[in-house]
């Protein structure tokens, strides 16, 4: 039942994969030959600063400067807020997940998967135990 239920999972997460790669036109072929590219962007963005002309460099690259602060600024704010947020979503989310405040059908039938499953369980221990210490 479990490996059923693995594999389930698997096969619908290499389903969603695939269904998003199409909806959105991923290409291998594209993505592997633009796949250089990548190291000439992470070369555009180092400064080239030369000892000749190293404070008129270094002022080309730090044009602006204090605007990037403020925009650093903003984006850490947002991200503040949004894990701000979502701990207090989570945390009203989490009271009608708790057992004690669920309704009494889905902690009987939770319970009852449980008992299930742990019997079985505990009945596959007692025969593997068996064949194991009969060859002893």
């Amino acid at each position: 039942m479990r490996q059923r239920a693995w594999f389930l999972g698997i096969l619908l997460l290499a389903l969603a994969i695939a269904v998003s790669a199409w909806l959105g036109e991923v290409s291998i072929v594209r993505l592997w030959r633009g796949l250089p590219l990548a190291g000439n962007y992470i070369a555009g963005t180092i400064p080239q600063l030369r000892l000749d002309h190293f404070l008129d460099d270094l002022a080309y690259w730090m044009w602006g400067f204090t605007e990037w602060v403020w925009l650093l600024a903003d984006t850490l704010l947002i991200a503040y807020v949004g894990t701000v947020l979502g701990g207090l979503i989570a945390l009203l989310l989490s009271f009608p997940a708790a057992a004690t405040l669920a309704p009494a059908w889905v902690v009987t039938l939770m319970t009852a998967d449980n008992q299930a499953e742990r019997a079985a369980t505990i009945r596959m221990r007692k025969r593997h135990w068996g064949r194991t210490v009969g060859r002893a």
